[in-house]
């Protein structure tokens, strides 16, 4: 999925969810059961690298990151959720064979998985961990160039206020991993990131 299709996803899969988390909930002001919806998207710092013998390529730079996280909570403050994760980068910068530069390219990250959240109340502080299948993919002039799929983690902390019966808005720090296979070659992508979310939560 190109930067393209993964702004567009965030888009739709916002729309879509907003309007489908208006009815189930649990009780008011609690994390004890009921549909559970996370919506967050913000600020992230990442990075890249591919090494090949002597050969290293470090693209990294700053952009945007999402994260929505649906399914439900099965325990007193504990849910689990499928994950739709990623960041982009516009123009990040790189360093090859001694030579830094800026690339003419966007460059993402999107992933799908799986995770649990874990709410400490009543303070309303949450530990948030997915992982699963993800691609990097570098768009230049309508052309783009995908990875083949690999792994994909995030993890964040968060602190949350109930700002209704079974919404609640709040921000999180968040770290991300990667390790993608190249495709053309037996050795991997790998690296980091991390910034911060804003996220809006239905329970």
């Amino acid at each position: 999925m190109n930067v393209t299709g993964v702004r567009t996803s965030i888009g739709f899969s916002l729309i879509a969810l907003f309007l489908f988390a208006g009815s189930v909930g649990a009780s008011p002001n609690s994390h004890d059961g009921g549909f559970f919806l996370r919506l967050s998207g913000g600020f992230a710092v990442a990075s890249s690298e591919f090494e090949h013998g002597s050969d290293l390529i470090e693209l990294d730079g700053a952009g945007g990151d999402m994260n929505v996280a649906i399914g439900g909570v099965i325990a007193p403050g504990l849910a689990i959720h499928g994950t739709l994760f990623g960041w982009f980068l516009t123009e990040p910068e790189i360093a090859m064979e001694g030579e830094t530069g800026t690339l003419d390219s966007d460059l993402s990250l999107a992933a799908i998985g799986g995770g649990f959240t874990y709410y400490v109340e009543p303070a309303n502080v949450y530990f948030s961990v997915s992982a699963g299948a993800g691609e990097l993919s570098i768009e230049t002039d309508n052309v783009t160039i995908t990875s083949d799929t690999g792994f994909a983690m995030d993890a964040a902390v968060g602190k949350e206020w109930w700002t209704g019966d079974n919404w609640g808005l709040g921000v999180a720090g968040h770290f991300g991993y990667h390790s993608i296979p190249d495709g053309d070659f037996d050795d991997n992508w790998t690296g980091a990131s991390f910034g911060v979310r804003f996220t809006a939560t239905r329970n």
